[in-house]
């Protein structure tokens, strides 16, 4: 369809698409996405009924040509997009593979302030969590690790990294 087409210009993310909304709903994928098949899945604790519906609403106004579907399982709520190999190129373009390979594209790196808003308020609302008087992100990679914290520079947020070493 014409949507995806635009989307799509000799394989890089075009402007049409790169906006707030679409750089939350890449946030949402970077802390709690998977691809499986013809899409990206992601998974919610199933009283985070707010932040689900959001959710779903971004991927209506992103992708309004594709459904969306929830599935409830034990105590979590996954929300699946079927969108296609292309869309998903776009995805493993912009953030790679594999939560240890996580790496934002350069795109996204020199995105707009509100693609980069975006994209940060989805990844601390889905891998976030306050600490004390702080907020804190959780990820495997040291990459994407490094690179939210330029990203919070531009917003004037100075922060540090810990590693946190897992003895389970």
């Amino acid at each position: 369809d014409s949507y995806t087409n635009n989307m799509h210009k000799k394989g890089r993310v075009t402007k049409k698409i790169m906006n707030k909304s679409f750089g939350k709903l890449l946030g949402y994928f970077i802390g709690d996405g998977w691809y499986e098949d013809h899409g990206i899945g992601i998974v919610f604790n199933k009283l985070e009924r707010k932040t689900i519906n959001e959710c779903k609403n971004l991927f209506k106004e992103v992708y309004p040509s594709y459904s969306v579907s929830t599935t409830k399982k034990d105590n979590v709520v996954i929300l699946y997009c079927t969108f296609g190999k292309k869309n998903m190129k776009v995805f493993r373009d912009l953030v790679g593979k594999g939560s240890r390979n996580k790496k934002l594209s350069p795109t996204l790196m020199d995105a707009s302030i509100d693609v980069i808003e975006g994209l940060l308020n989805g990844m601390f609302n889905s891998d976030g969590h306050q600490q004390k008087k702080s907020a804190c992100f959780s990820t495997a990679s040291i990459s994407l690790a490094a690179q939210i914290k330029d990203l919070l520079l531009k917003f004037g947020i100075h922060s540090g990294r810990t590693r946190v070493i897992r003895t389970d």
